[in-house]
């Protein structure tokens, strides 16, 4: 114990130095997020309206997509950008913007629009020409694809709705799809107040003759890039390499700076967390971050660039965010145990680039100086099945606890369903100084693979061997990670679900053994009506060191925990069942323990504006554990909160 007690000495920090730093980031984070709203340059598709509220038109928008997707397979329809354009298909009932561009010509409006987004699927060609494609099946034939006949007629109940709602003042003659199927086309509005250019499809009916306001010529028509294209693409990708079903809600603020298309994505969480006695305490908290998107093509791939930023080292009560049997990391020279700790005020700062090697095959590279390696499930704050809820998982030292680690360098290839992903990074979690970047050797290693056959599913596997993850733990940890997470849209809904299993090997350098702990979590977030909101989150996890003085000072049946025999620590183990506290040497409070956490709640939006959202939310966690754990904790004991979220969210 004596190493382990010089190496938290060596981790003490001077907290008070930092007082004003942290006042100055957590100013300069407010000032960020305010920016972020009012700094976004007006285009075709991003008028400011104010009082916007959920179109009426979803469901008809919601079935028309599943129709067209069902009418895809079934036409010739060999686009050149991913995903496949939309216009065509309703058009002309097929697309050969591929094999032209292939062969050196353009594409249509809406390829040349997905092109400037960096989605161009053809990596001879780095950007394309307005080139209407030719027609190519008869309109006989196409009476015979009974989904595209049914797409058509959706589309077009879809488009009166959003006329009504004065979310489709469209400039060329029949209205373009494109934009219809993202709810809002503002095309028109946009040319005749001159604050912006028109969609790609738009743009290719001015070229055709299709314009629709007189004293305007073809000539004076710009293109606005489509911003929910390249949102969309930025938003599968989770934190770090990871990456969620594509058909996930996402959530956030975009716009366009020159070649640069950006997001913003944030959140505040303010509320009452109350954890009960005699462990528990009542804090007042917030947990908040705010992450910065930009990606543009390079070369022949696609460069991206973020940050992520956290005020909540001055935001969360002194020792963390109060959590019943959540361990992991320290405060003044303490394991935290009973509490979730602040985040490091940066949590990542990263820049990845993808190279494409074929149509469905692709090379991907990360470097961060903070940053998350491939291992593990995508990070609880970013999971759709999680947006909800304001607690970490309390298995989240067994499964994605590497997201914010100082140094990190990740080399992947992707192949049509799968990919395949390695990293070097440093093992050693984030020290109690949340403002200061920790580079180090990169000693530690970690390979994933994922599988994601549908829009609506995806799974990984993962491995990494950590060296020194824990101050009080020193030694390697060996993880496993497995992850299933699935997402659906529906009319009116969404819903989200994930499964996750983590397990740690450890040694224990006091008793000279190696031990296993196992985290098993299954969560889920529905929405309905769009304002909506119902979670869960079921788990179990294995825990060490519940039965010792907590983080707030409660405290445990035993004080420290001292070495002893290895002989004894064998006996004791598979000998005592329901030891007496009063009898048994005080090391055996630091042997594992299942514990179990049941939490169910909700969130109901009050404000809904064009880029954000104001939500009232409150939940509740049922806990279960067994013998000395409920000597202390309680029988079964029951946590609230109730809060107000705040999001950033473009509508």
């Amino acid at each position: 114990m004596k190493a382990t007690a010089s190496a938290a000495a060596s981790v003490a920090l001077a907290h008070g130095q930092a007082t004003h730093t942290l006042t100055g980031f957590y100013l300069l984070f407010l000032c960020s997020l305010f920016l972020c709203l009012m700094w976004s340059p007006v285009h075709a598709h991003d008028l400011k309206r104010k009082n916007r509220k959920p179109t009426k038109a979803a469901p008809a928008l919601k079935q028309t997509r599943r129709q067209l997707d069902a009418a895809k397979k079934q036409i010739s329809h060999t686009c050149c950008a991913k995903p496949s354009c939309d216009a065509c298909a309703l058009r002309q009932g097929g697309c050969a913007c591929g094999a032209q561009v292939k062969a050196g010509y353009g594409g249509c409006g809406e390829c040349v629009e997905s092109w400037q987004a960096g989605l161009g699927a053809i990596p001879q060609r780095k950007t394309i020409s307005l080139q209407a494609a030719p027609q190519l099946t008869d309109e006989e034939k196409l009476q015979r694809v009974t989904e595209l006949i049914l797409a058509r007629k959706s589309l077009n109940e879809a488009k009166q709705i959003l006329q009504s709602e004065n979310r489709y003042n469209c400039c060329i003659g029949g209205g373009c799809a494109s934009c219809a199927l993202t709810g809002d086309c503002q095309c028109g509005a946009a040319l005749a107040k001159k604050t912006g250019g028109v969609c790609g499809e738009c743009l290719e009916g001015w070229q055709q003759g299709r314009g629709a306001f007189a004293g305007i010529s073809a000539d004076e028509v710009k293109l606005a890039p489509m911003e929910t294209l390249a949102m969309n693409a930025m938003a599968q990708q989770g934190s770090g390499t990871s990456q969620q079903p594509a058909d996930s809600p996402v959530s956030g603020v975009t716009w366009r700076a020159r070649d640069w298309s950006l997001m913003a994505h944030g959140q505040i969480i303010v509320g009452l967390n109350h954890q009960p006695k005699p462990r528990g305490v009542a804090k007042a908290e917030s947990q908040n971050w705010l992450m910065l998107m930009a990606q543009r093509s390079v070369g022949r791939g696609v460069l991206q660039l973020r940050g992520m930023l956290s005020a909540e080292a001055l935001t969360l009560p002194h020792g963390g965010s109060p959590q019943l049997f959540q361990t992991g990391e320290t405060y003044r020279n303490r394991p935290v145990i009973d509490a979730q700790h602040p985040h490091d005020a940066v949590m990542e700062l990263a820049a990845s680039y993808a190279l494409p090697l074929s149509e469905n095959t692709s090379l991907e590279f990360y470097a961060a100086p903070v940053g998350e390696p491939a291992l593990g499930p995508m990070a609880y704050m970013h999971r759709a099945s999680a947006r909800e809820i304001p607690a970490a998982p309390l298995g989240h030292h067994l499964m994605d606890s590497t997201h914010i680690s100082h140094g990190v360098v990740t080399a992947g290839w992707r192949a049509r369903w799968f990919k395949l992903e390695a990293s070097a990074f440093r093992g050693r979690e984030p020290d109690e100084d949340r403002l200061r970047v920790e580079l180090g050797k990169l000693d530690s290693f970690s390979g994933r693979v994922w599988f994601a056959p549908t829009a609506n599913w995806s799974a990984q596997v993962s491995y990494g061997r950590l060296q020194n993850p824990e101050v009080f733990h020193p030694g390697s940890v060996k993880r496993w990670t497995a992850s299933l997470a699935y997402s659906r849209e529906f009319a009116n809904a969404n819903w989200a679900a994930t499964a996750v299993w983590g397990r740690n090997r450890e040694y224990d350098p006091t008793f000279n053994e190696s031990y296993l702990a196992n985290a098993y979590l299954f969560e889920s977030t529905g929405s309905l009506f769009e304002r909506n909101h119902f979670y869960t989150r079921l788990e179990l996890a294995d825990k060490q060191g519940l039965l010792v003085s907590n983080i707030f000072r409660r405290p445990g049946l035993a004080t420290e925990p001292r070495r002893v025999s290895a002989e004894s620590f064998s006996f004791l183990r598979s000998s005592l069942a329901h030891p007496d506290p009063n009898e048994i040497d005080p090391f055996v409070y630091t042997l594992l323990r299942r514990v179990g956490a049941f939490t169910f709640g909700g969130v109901r939006d009050l404000i809904v504006q064009d880029r954000w959202r104001l939500g009232i939310g409150a939940d509740l966690t049922l806990h279960h554990s067994s013998g000395l754990v409920e000597r202390i904790y309680g029988t079964r004991p029951v946590a609230y909160r109730i809060f107000l979220r705040w999001r950033l969210n473009q509508n």
